[in-house]
Formats: structure tokens, C-alpha cells, sequence
């Protein structure tokens, strides 16, 4: 096929909206839409790759996947080796377990069913996992591996209007599916393919068709109102857009008429000149590298603030993508007389040998669950104590009947609210007041305390999640309600997260209007007739304690590793909750300055940890926090006393 210098523009386009979003740049919010245009490039430029095969009688199996090869695999295996070695020096016992678990899922183009299988709230974060962007080559190469059978057996079959229709009923149906359970199942629809399968339909139409604009008005109108529509996208979508479904045509339509305006339309001349066909020519290295860069940068450093930090970890994702590009990439692909330099046989055996090691070294490293032998005995510990305390979690809380999962919110009543008392303590928030949860009934046993929460769901709630927490909250609104001479008390709380904004570099700022929203709603949501005592959100550990732990040799630099941190935002939103709360009903305390004096705890006095991530509180930490809050609360301590 004819080289056309505009898409690798285009993929220069993808790519840094990509890098730009994983930096949390405030004003490309909607980044994460470049790997949607790079799937509506791969069907455009695959399906050409296959027609002309397929049409002249040159095409084999063989010879495609061994092309795919050449194209992908040593730099992914490269980048996949370097990850883990760094991943052992860096990472936590949890992340590196994971990131071996990611690369054998990698190697098996199925990063995508891996990533989708362990999602979940307590979940480890995304910064955590130096692999998590090889899901979307795992889509890519799983369209790789159905569609060319497809095409071979259909092309010839039927007359391109008819294959065109049929790949236009397909993609139609795709699109109604991710939109059909974007809600309920957001992270189903994210990860897998088959609710992809309509971007790359996008791009594979415009190769079956021949379809190119003509006339130079049309051209250039449609080549500008294409990137147009993809930058559009990349600057107005944000984390709360519900995505993919409906709301990522704009950005794959775009990028389709990006491609049918031709490489003469005057956008797609720009897209072509030097600059952006460079970036556009290393863009694989650069998805690649950028990531674990991204990952390992915060691991040692903490979130990237300053200009400066952020331009030192671009240039050196840069650096890094560039030296993938020429010592790997181009070697392997690099021809001589038309005969490739590196032959099909050593790259056959550099790939075997290579995956044959990762997946050794993977593996031992699983069994061995994470080496936390890598670190001194005192960590080792905490260590332990830590995964203690999060396996300990569940049996703590609620059945899972009572939790939004699998994309569903149900309740049994009698499960989730028993109602054989008429004294009861109402606990209303997300998973933060699970810990208030457990640390009451580790204080107060014989107390009859009802558990109105759920992971996720925040009395502002934000996101994919926003219908099930509705349901979730109007429950709760419905049982408070309906049970009102039978409670003592309610106790809000939840996590600072939907108060708080996130700007340049991962600059965190208040989000006052979420806050007026979020103290409205406790206003309205409980009687008149009973207290409410709304506690404070807690100051968040960043990194988290694992991470603390690890970068520390004894218990007490663990203690004193947070000695130096400070919490603007959030005291700026407890200062602001609290003047408000003062003119209400609802009794507001501040968990923060009652916990931390003046530096919140990391551990308890007998060497248990008091959080087990950012800052949900363990079984010890929340029996700890709960006494001391309570104590802080004349009118609490006296409702629970007496019942």
C-alpha cells in the first residue's frame, strides 16, 4: 500500500493526547480517546494491508502474523523484560506479583481479560500497574487474530457493498451493546473487544470502499473537521463522559474523516509535515515506554507537580522511545535489497527464547507472591500485616448483597438491615465509612449499628458508577425514611475524593461546588428529628503505605515517613465544611485534628498498620480512630452509651 505520511501524523495526534492525559495535563482531560483513534487507524490500515493480499493472490497466514511479529514483537518483549527488572527493584510486593501476573497476560494477547478480571475497588491503583496499557494492544492483536480469517473467507464471497454493509451492521450492533452496558458493567465494556469492534469497522469501511473525498473544498473541509472533532474530543471529554459507547464516535469519526480526506487535504498536509510524521513513526516505542516511565517516575518520586518534573519525565519517555525506535524496532524491520537484515528464523528464536525467560521469571516471582524476601524483616512484617489486613476487610463488613457489584445493585433487607431494634446507629457514605463501620462495632458490640454504604459511592458521586450509586443513595434516603423511630443517630462520612479537582501536573484544588452539593444533600437527607453527626474526611497518604513501607528499612522511618507532608487542599476543605456545618443541625468534627497531632498515624503502638493503602483504616486503625473520634463527641458518646 502507499505510504501515507498524514496517518502517521495522526497517530502523533493519538499518541501525545495519550502521554498528555497519563500526565494528567488539566487541559487534555479527554486523552484517553488517542487509543480509539489508533483503533479505527489499525482497521484502515489492516484491511488495505489484507485487500491487496487477498486480491492478488499473495495472501497467507503465515506471512501475516509473521509481518505482526516483525511490527510488534521485540519491542514489546523488550519493553516487557525491562519493566520487570525494573518492577523488582521499584515495585511492592502486590505490584510486582501483578505486573509478572500482567506480563504473562501480555504474552498472550490477553492483557485486556487480565485487567478486566481483577478491576475492582481495592483494586491496586493504576500507578501501580506498569503494564496496564498493554490491554489495548491485546485488543488490537485479538482483532488481528479473527479478522483476517473474516476477510479471506468473505472477500470474493460478497460484492463490497454487501461486506461493507454487513461490517456496518456488525459495528452498529457492537455500539448498541457498549452502550447498552456502559452503565452497569463500565469496566466490561472498556477492556474487551468485543465492544470495540465498531472503531475498528470505522477504518476497515473506508478501505473496503475506496471511499476518498474529492474536490478540494471537500478535501480539506472534511480532513479539518475530523481533527477537529478528535481534538475536540481529547479537550472536552473528561473521566465523568461515559465511555466508549456512543460519546467515542466523535473522536472515531473524526479520525475516519481524517483518512477518507486523502493525504491533499490541507489539515492532512499539516498532520504530514516532519514533526508530527517523527512522533507519528516512533508512536509504538512511545506507547510502550511511556507508561512504565509514568508508573516507576511515581514509585520513587510521588506524583510529577512541577513544570519541571513533568518536562524531565517527557523527555525522558522521549529519550527511552527514541532508543526503542532505532536499536529495536528498526533493525528488525529494516530491509536490504528487499530482503529483511534480521532473518524470519532469528527473530523466530530471539521471540521464543526472550518469552520463554519472561514467563519463567513470571512465574517464580507469582509463587513466591511478589518476593517480599527482597526487603528487611521489620518491613517484611508490615508487609504481612498489611495484606492481613485487607484479606481481614471482608469479614468485616456487609455481604456483598449489600454492595454495588457485577454491575447491579441489590438489596436483601434482612441481610443488609436487620430490624430487631429500635435503637439503631446509621452509618451513611462510601468505603470510608466502612472503616467508621468496623471500628464501632470493635468498640461497641453489643450497639445495633446499621451499615448504609457502599464502595464507590459518595454522597457526590462522580463517574461510570453515578445510576447504581443513585440507586444506592435513594435506598438508603428510602430506609432512613421509612425507619425513623428507630434510629438514635446517623453518622456521615466518605472520602474527600469527589470534593477535590484535579488540575496541572495532578495538582489537586477544592471542588467547591461538589462541596456545596455534597452539604446540601446531608441536609435533606435525614429527619429533623435525628442527630447527625457528619465526620470530617481524612487526610490521604500519597504514595500510599505499602509504598511507604518499602522505601523505609525499620518500623520507625516508617512512622516518621509522612513527618514532612502537608494536606492544603484538604484542610482547606475541612476548614470550609466545618463553618458550614456550624449554621446547621448536623454536628461536624474534624476526623484530621483529631487524629493527627500534629502527623497522622501510619502505625499503631504495637506495630500494626493503622491504613492499608491511601488511607482506608485497618481493623487496628479503625478500633483506634472510632474511640478517639467518639471521645471528641459529648452527645455520640452519650447516644451509644445507652443503647
Amino acid at each position: 500500500m502507499t505510504y501515507r505520511e498524514d496517518i502517521d501524523g495522526l497517530r502523533a495526534v493519538a499518541i501525545l493526547l495519550i502521554v498528555f492525559f497519563h500526565a494528567e495535563l488539566q487541559n487534555v482531560p479527554g486523552g484517553f480517546i488517542g487509543v480509539d483513534v489508533f483503533f479505527v487507524i489499525s482497521g484502515y490500515l489492516i484491511s488495505t494491508i489484507l485487500l491487496k493480499d487477498i486480491s492478488t493472490g499473495s495472501f497467507s497466514f503465515r506471512k501475516f502474523y509473521q509481518r505482526r511479529l516483525r511490527r510488534l514483537g521485540p519491542a514489546l518483549l523488550t519493553t516487557l523484560l525491562l519493566t520487570l527488572i525494573t518492577a523488582w527493584f521499584l515495585a511492592t510486593p502486590d505490584s510486582l506479583k501483578a505486573t509478572s501476573e500482567a506480563t504473562i497476560a501480555a504474552l498472550f494477547s490477553v492483557s485486556n481479560f487480565y485487567f478486566y478480571a481483577t478491576a475492582g475497588y481495592f483494586d491496586l491503583s493504576a500507578y501501580q500497574k506498569p503494564l496496564l496499557h498493554t490491554w489495548s494492544l491485546a485488543v488490537e492483536e485479538q482483532f488481528y487474530l479473527i479478522w483476517p480469517a473474516l476477510l479471506f473467507l468473505l472477500f470474493g464471497r460478497l460484492s463490497k457493498p454487501a461486506l461493507s454493509i454487513s461490517l456496518l451492521l456488525v459495528g452498529t450492533a457492537t455500539l448498541f451493546a457498549a452502550e447498552k452496558y456502559l452503565a452497569t458493567a463500565p469496566d466490561r465494556v472498556f477492556f474487551l473487544a468485543p465492544f470495540r469492534v465498531y472503531e475498528f469497522a470505522l477504518g476497515a469501511l473506508i478501505a473496503i470502499t475506496g471511499a476518498q473525498a474529492r474536490g478540494r473544498v471537500m478535501t480539506n473541509a472534511v480532513g479539518l473537521m475530523g481533527i477537529i472533532l478528535v481534538i475536540y474530543a481529547g479537550i472536552n471529554y473528561t473521566d465523568r463522559t461515559p465511555f466508549p459507547g456512543v460519546a467515542a464516535l466523535i473522536p472515531c469519526v473524526g479520525t475516519m474523516m481524517v483518512i477518507y480526506a486523502g493525504p491533499s487535504a490541507f489539515a492532512n498536509r499539516v498532520l504530514g509535515a516532519g514533526p508530527f510524521r517523527y512522533i507519528g513513526q516512533i508512536s509504538y516505542s512511545l506507547y510502550l515506554v511511556h507508561w512504565p516511565v509514568q508508573v516507576f517516575y511515581r514509585f520513587l518520586n510521588g506524583r510529577p507537580h512541577t513544570p519541571q518534573e513533568i518536562i524531565y519525565v517527557f523527555g525522558l519517555t522521549f529519550l527511552l522511545a527514541v532508543a526503542s525506535y532505532y536499536l529495536i524496532e528498526t533493525p528488525f524491520r529494516k530491509k536490504d535489497g528487499g530482503r529483511h537484515k534480521v532473518s524470519n528464523n532469528y527473530l523466530n528464536w530471539v521471540c521464543i527464547l526472550i518469552f520463554l525467560l519472561l514467563c519463567t521469571a513470571s512465574a517464580l516471582i507469582i509463587r513466591s507472591n511478589g518476593a517480599p524476601g527482597r526487603y528487611p524483616a521489620e518491613i517484611t512484617a508490615l508487609l504481612s500485616d498489611r495484606a492481613q489486613a485487607i484479606d481481614d476487610r471482608p469479614n468485616l463488613v456487609r455481604s456483598e448483597l449489600c454492595q454495588i457489584h457485577e454491575g447491579e445493585y441489590t438489596v436483601n433487607p434482612q441481610t443488609c438491615a436487620p430490624l430487631d431494634r429500635n435503637d439503631y446507629i446509621v452509618v451513611v457514605g462510601d468505603s470510608h465509612a466502612h472503616g467508621f463501620y468496623i471500628g464501632l462495632r470493635a468498640n461497641y458490640p453489643d450497639a445495633a449499628i446499621i451499615h448504609l454504604s457502599s464502595l464507590g459511592c459518595l454522597i457526590v458521586s462522580r463517574g461510570p458508577q453515578d445510576r447504581l450509586c443513585a440507586q444506592y443513595l435513594q435506598y438508603a434516603h428510602n430506609w432512613i425514611d421509612e425507619n425513623e423511630n428507630l434510629i438514635s443517630a446517623i453518622i456521615v462520612t466518605q472520602s474527600a475524593r469527589a470534593m477535590i479537582d484535579t488540575g496541572f501536573g495532578g495538582k489537586r484544588v477544592p471542588n467547591w461546588s461538589a462541596l456545596s452539593t455534597f452539604s446540601d444533600r446531608i441536609d435533606h437527607m435525614v429527619p429533623e428529628a435525628i442527630p447527625v453527626f457528619f465526620i470530617g474526611p481524612r487526610h490521604e497518604f500519597d504514595p500510599d503505605i505499602e509504598r511507604a513501607i518499602i522505601l523505609s528499612k525499620t518500623r520507625d522511618d516508617v512512622r516518621a515517613f509522612y513527618d514532612d507532608a502537608t494536606y492544603p487542599v484538604e484542610e482547606a476543605i475541612d476548614d470550609w465544611l466545618m463553618a458550614h456545618f456550624a449554621q446547621t443541625r448536623t454536628q461536624y468534627i474534624s476526623s484530621a485534628r483529631i487524629l493527627c497531632n500534629p502527623n497522622c498515624p501510619v502505625l499503631t503502638d504495637d506495630d500494626h498498620v493503622f491504613v492499608f493503602d491511601y488511607g482506608h483504616w485497618s481493623l487496628a486503625g479503625a478500633t483506634i480512630a472510632v474511640f478517639e473520634i467518639v471521645n471528641a463527641l459529648p452527645r455520640l458518646t452519650a447516644i451509644l452509651s445507652d443503647i
